[in-house]
């Protein structure tokens, strides 16, 4: 019996040491595969070599025998170096983060007038904040915890939620009801000297309301999320004043290009009234040239052609073309 212990153990010792390695071979086999299609296959290759490339490449070889469990992150690096947003990892499938449970936020009596005046010195959350979608929330202390605070919307019933302080600018967010963005636990943080609240990787985020709905709108619309994901990501267009018009733009995918039509349509007299039209395309995912052809007679003041996509013809490339054609995709 004591002998048959012992002979597991030592199983034991080797089968770990064994499944590292193969481990390690997996992920520096596949890092040499990534190396390979991009050297072969990436038209911007032959342009952005450098010494640098070599070096970072012995790196991450390196970074993998010690930690192939991490190969995701370092062949992310890799991508980076190229600086090409067409060139990057993904993941296949999406997230199975746990969805958190919700509780019940007691409602509050509100005072309009009195959330406003206390967002002129607030310094928490206390007040009256508005949406990037329009809607106006209350934010008071819980009177079940006089350190968290209870939020609710004014302008619909969508739910009720709370933020529990982790630091100065950081909470705990936790909700019930409506939007399915506040059904589970998350975190938000105030950002921009206290003016914005987001809600970390949904696509809710608030500006803190003053007098002034023109630059309380500017607020809103050109902040870039610090904790995006890919649904805060959406078209804003907005009359900044009597001759400026702003529009932001984060993508030109295809369901882009119905949402940048649509405000081209509602916003057009607008738009050639203002002398300045404003594009921002700060954080563009990039995409297709058809969504954004409507823009184009707006921004040229002459005839212009379009042309189409030019193909790097490597055999790689023609080989997945091929297989695509023949597989109906």
């Amino acid at each position: 019996m004591t002998m048959k212990r012992n002979l597991w153990s030592i199983v034991l010792c080797f089968a770990a040491p064994y499944y590292l390695s193969a481990q390690q071979h997996a992920s520096i086999q596949d890092f040499e595969f990534l190396v390979e299609k991009i050297r072969n296959d990436y038209p911007g290759y032959e342009a952005k070599v450098t010494p640098a490339l070599f070096a970072l490449e012995d790196r991450i070889r390196h970074k993998l025998e010690l930690h192939p469990d991490s190969s995701f992150y370092y062949f992310s690096e890799y991508t980076s170096y190229f600086r090409d947003g067409h060139l990057r990892m993904g993941w296949l499938g999406g997230s199975s983060a746990p969805q958190s449970e919700s509780v019940t936020i007691p409602v509050h009596r509100i005072d309009r007038d009195s959330l406003l005046r206390k967002n002129r010195d607030s310094q928490n959350l206390e007040g009256l904040w508005v949406s990037n979608f329009g809607e106006e929330i209350a934010i008071l202390r819980s009177a079940a915890d006089t350190n968290s605070f209870d939020g609710v919307f004014l302008s619909e019933d969508e739910g009720f939620f709370n933020f529990t302080p982790l630091d100065d600018t950081t909470f705990v967010c936790t909700a019930e009801g409506g939007d399915p963005v506040f059904q589970k636990k998350g975190f938000a943080s105030l950002r921009l000297n206290r003016k914005i609240l987001e809600i970390h990787h949904t696509n809710h985020r608030f500006t803190r309301k003053s007098n002034d709905d023109i630059y309380d709108r500017a607020v809103t619309y050109t902040y870039i999320p610090s904790y995006p994901n890919g649904r805060n990501n959406y078209i804003m267009a907005s009359v900044l004043d009597d001759s400026t018009f702003f529009m932001r733009i984060p993508g030109f995918y295809d369901y882009d290009k119905e949402r940048i039509e649509e405000m081209l349509t509602w916003y057009r007299d607008d738009i050639r009234r203002c002398p300045y039209f404003i594009i921002d395309l700060r954080g563009n995912r990039g995409g297709r040239s058809s969504a954004y052809e409507a823009l184009l007679p707006l921004l040229y003041t002459h005839p212009f052609v379009l042309k189409g996509v030019e193909w790097y013809a490597s055999a790689g490339n023609i080989e997945e073309f091929e297989t695509a054609l023949k597989e109906g995709v």
